[in-house]
C-alpha cells in the first residue's frame, strides 16, 4: 500500500497521474494498519505542505508514531529536530546539561 501511495505522490508512472489526495489516503490506510512508513510519509507530507497545509506539529506527531514502530528514518528526523526517543516518550534535549 505504501508503494502505491508513493507512486501517486510522485506520479512517475505514465498511466498514473500525481495525486496527493490519493497518496495521503493510502499512507493513512497503511498507518492505520500499523505500517510505520505510512506514518512517516504522512509526516513528510505535513512537513512539506503536500495536499495538507504545512503543519510541523502534525508532522512531528506522525514521526513519533513511526518512530514508536521502530522506523529508523523517523527516529533520525526526530533527532534532527532536537528530539530523542526514550521508552515511547519524546522529549526536547536540554542544552548545557551534563
Amino acid at each position: 500500500m505504501v508503494d502505491m501511495a508513493a507512486i501517486y505522490e510522485e506520479g512517475y508512472l505514465p498511466n498514473i497521474q500525481q495525486d496527493y489526495q490519493k497518496a495521503y489516503d493510502l499512507y493513512s490506510q497503511a498507518a492505520q494498519q500499523g505500517q510505520s512508513k505510512g506514518w512517516l510519509n504522512m509526516g513528510l507530507m505535513c512537513q512539506q505542505g503536500k495536499h495538507v497545509p504545512e503543519n510541523q506539529e502534525a508532522a512531528l506527531e506522525h514521526f513519533r508514531k513511526a518512530a514508536a514502530l521502530d522506523n529508523p528514518e523517523a527516529q533520525d528526523l526526530l533527532a534532527m529536530q532536537g528530539l530523542h526517543f526514550e521508552s515511547s516518550l519524546y522529549t526536547r534535549e536540554t542544552q548545557g546539561s551534563a
